[in-house]
């Protein structure tokens, strides 16, 4: 609520050159603001604090500012815009302790610069009209502070009717009905308005009211043009948003379709691979056979088939009887070493007919052999009999 900003009013202040010649005679019939505080509209804030109370009561708007050292503004909730006005308010101070007591008006307030101007008055009978801009104050009136000694101002307790008009850098005062000042300052051409409360100060305030000239001919055609060409742009940046969002929906919906083709499209080429590969293998038997129907390749492939299991079932019989061939060598040739050991060690005997004789120093007898004559007796055989075996399997 401008706490700090406003506390710069309480330095000291330079003074500017003022007319009192009356610059403004146009009517302000047109009434933008109008407020009476016959009831809380939020028109003005309510304002509950240590330092600061301010409410609708009794019809009035009460202030009370409960800080020795700055001053404080309170602003109407009202964005103004116009800068040609005429501004209108009926202050009266309360009791108090301290001397030091003002209220008054500020208007053409620039939030973003610290700048304004502040209309104010005192229990003391005296006015002072004061210009911020960029923080920095300058006072018109001929005494040091700025306040300039005025009859049309009423005593303690007593209500003042505060004026200002303004149009196109011109600015008139008025207090309780007369004409006390005027200058020249085109440095704003608009800005928010409210009261403005010293330290230490009770007031009360029964009205607001803000009117502004009735347009022209051409201020209404000219506002008329340009509330058009706000609806249009309005209109406009509606479509525009609407056009937006409509193709923000149908780019994602086709993206979503694109994606689901793309995902189409890796199964078609995939099933496509699968049956170029098909084909080949067709294409390699075609060369082959030339072109026969579908029934005489199935009966030709499953007649393929069965020879195929049948060659792998006879290569195993095969490798099965190969390993025991493989036996039947080892152990052979086993026996034939065991034989040739004994001969060269002595104990396999062979006799003048080429039998094996007995060899009693290894504690061999007589032997017949396994095979006889027909009378019984053994017959003799030019070849060592050899025992039988069997091959053996591997599994």
């Amino acid at each position: 609520m401008y706490k700090s900003f406003w506390a710069i009013l309480a330095l000291a202040s330079l003074s500017f050159s003022s007319h009192g010649q009356q610059r403004i005679y146009g009517e302000f019939s047109a009434p933008v603001f109008v407020e009476d505080f016959y009831q809380s509209k939020g028109s003005f804030p309510t304002i509950t604090t240590v330092e600061n109370y301010y409410t609708v009561d009794d019809s009035t708007y009460f202030m009370n500012r409960n800080n020795p050292v700055s001053p404080f503004a309170v602003m109407a909730n009202f964005p103004n815009e116009l800068n040609a006005f005429h501004l209108s308010t009926n202050l009266k101070l309360g009791p108090s302790e301290t001397k030091e007591q003002t209220v008054g008006l500020i208007f053409m307030s620039q939030r973003d610069s610290n700048s304004a101007y502040v209309f104010e008055f005192n229990r003391n009978k005296r006015y002072r009209i004061r210009r911020i801009r960029n923080g920095i104050i300058t006072s018109m009136g001929e005494s040091i502070d700025g306040w300039v000694k005025s009859n049309a101002l009423m005593g303690i307790d007593e209500y003042n009717k505060l004026e200002v008009k303004t149009a196109n850098g011109d600015f008139d005062f008025y207090i309780n009905g007369s004409f006390v000042t005027s200058f020249y300052d085109n440095t704003f051409e608009n800005g928010n308005m409210g009261f403005f409360i010293g330290p230490m100060t009770k007031a009360r305030a029964e009205y607001f009211h803000v009117f502004t000239t009735e347009p022209s001919i051409e201020d209404v055609q000219k506002s008329e043009n340009e509330m058009r060409i706000e609806q249009l742009e309005k209109e406009n940046a509606a479509l525009k948003a609407e056009l937006s969002e409509s193709l923000d929906a149908k780019i994602v919906e086709l993206q979503g379709v694109i994606q689901v083709l793309e995902t189409q499209l890796v199964t078609t080429n995939r099933d496509n691979e699968v049956l170029r590969q098909e084909i080949e293998q067709y294409e390699e038997i075609r060369f082959l056979v030339g072109n026969i129907d579908k029934e005489l390749i199935l009966t030709l492939s499953r007649n393929l088939r069965e020879e195929i299991l049948k060659n792998q079932a006879l290569t195993n019989e095969n490798v099965q009887l190969k390993d025991s061939i493989d036996i039947l060598s080892e152990e052979m040739a086993e026996f034939k070493m065991n034989v040739l050991d004994k001969i060269v060690d002595g104990t396999y005997l062979i006799d003048e007919t080429g039998n094996r004789a007995v060899n009693p120093e290894a504690g061999e007898g007589p032997k017949q052999n396994k095979e006889t004559s027909p009378n019984g007796t053994p017959e003799k055989s030019g070849q060592t009999e050899l025992p039988k075996r069997k091959a053996k399997k591997r599994d």
